[in-house]
């Protein structure tokens, strides 16, 4: 809310006061000048960011390996979750709920901050959460695709599981409709009609493993 930049370091995070100095001459020095922001957690000197999302009432969830933390007025706020911390990813809900995937305990809905459930009907070893822009949830794991629906529930989307190995670590969607994801590598495909190709260097694609980051612009462009 600063007008700064928030980015993940080895054992937590660093802040740049401004972003416009960051594209000057020495400005990335920002970055590695002051020291990281510890994460909480017994893993937080080794911790590593997967996920940031800023929700509508200006909290700050970090997801690491070390803890799913709120971050607001310069103070961070364990959520605790069951069994031991390693989430990936996190994506808004509704009404101020946050959804977060964690690999040991699956789909997880936090509410009111302290309200926790997880969803038994996906993963388990959920790698990646996403909300597109009509509302509904994907949650992904190396044994399936999984998608929101209007009751409150979600239903497994029919994709080959080859294609979701070693894990999905990042999705969305275009402008067409077609859902991309990456993995092994990246993979384009219909969720509505069961079609998925893998794509190749045909395509203008190499080999991406582990693809950290993906996203539509504002045409609608990944």
């Amino acid at each position: 809310g600063d007008g700064g930049l928030l980015a993940a370091s080895r054992g937590g995070l660093v802040h740049a006061d401004s972003v416009s100095r960051l594209l000057a001459a020495g400005g990335a020095q920002q970055l590695t000048t002051d020291e990281p922001l510890r994460l909480d957690g017994p893993e937080s000197s080794s911790a590593i960011v997967w996920t940031m999302l800023e929700d509508r009432e200006g909290n700050l969830w970090v997801a690491s390996n070390a803890a799913l933390e709120r971050f607001r007025n310069s103070r961070f706020a364990p959520v605790r979750i069951p069994g031991s911390s390693f989430p990936f990813g996190v994506a808004a809900g509704q009404h101020g709920a946050v959804w977060a995937s964690n690999w040991n305990s699956g789909l997880l809905k936090v509410e009111d901050r302290t309200k926790i459930s997880v969803v038994d009907n996906v993963g388990p070893h959920v790698s990646c959460v996403f909300r597109d822009d009509a509302g509904t949830v994907w949650a992904a794991a190396p044994g399936g695709l999984w998608r929101s629906e209007a009751s409150g529930g979600f239903a497994k989307v029919t994709i080959p599981d080859a294609l979701l190995e070693p894990w999905v670590s990042t999705m969305t969607l275009d402008g067409s409709g077609s859902f991309w994801f990456a993995a092994g590598g990246l993979v384009r495909g219909s969720p509505a009609e069961g079609r998925w190709r893998q794509l190749s260097d045909a395509d203008g694609f190499g080999e991406h493993f582990l693809t950290r980051a993906m996203m539509a612009d504002t045409s609608k462009r990944v």
